[in-house]
């Protein structure tokens, strides 16, 4: 096995399959030097090195991602493969969108009653909770919440 950086979404997502809480997500997309990202954050928040080889903190508040970053994880209750993106905006990680978007346009999304979206790209509505992103689960686009004051891509 390689080196990878941690990544951790905020709020966690969740299992399409079981709805357990999934963690331990991966990325070989990053700098792969065993850093942790949080979601919300511009620079890795700890390395999962040995102390003798861990960057110091400054070191650390130094470094960044310029683009979006494919992440993987397997769960824990079912053992299903599950993939995202966590999306860059500014050199922030600003959400983090089931499946493979990295460098996607998003479609616009409105929300039609309580916890239901729709995708202007295929007019299917599903259940979801209020995330700015989210992948269309009929066309598998990208879409944005309708009034969401984020760029269209990243």
């Amino acid at each position: 096995m390689g080196m990878f950086d941690e990544y951790q979404p905020e709020p966690p997502l969740v299992c399409s399959a079981c709805g357990e809480e999934l963690s331990g997500w991966q990325s070989k997309d990053g700098p792969c030097a065993l850093l942790v990202w949080r979601e919300g954050r511009s620079s890795p928040v700890d390395q999962r090195a040995d102390p003798e080889c861990r960057l110091p903190m400054e070191e650390l508040a130094k470094l960044g991602i310029d683009a979006d970053v494919e992440i993987y994880t397997t769960c824990a209750g079912c053992r299903r493969h599950a993939e995202a993106t966590a999306i860059l905006v500014d050199g922030v990680w600003r959400g983090t969108v089931r499946g493979r978007h990295a460098g996607e346009t998003a479609v616009p999304a409105t929300v039609v009653e309580g916890q239901w979206r729709q995708c202007s790209a295929c007019a299917e509505a599903w259940e979801e909770r209020a995330r700015p992103l989210a992948e269309c689960p009929y066309c598998h686009a990208l879409t944005r919440l309708a009034g969401d004051s984020w760029p269209s891509s990243s």
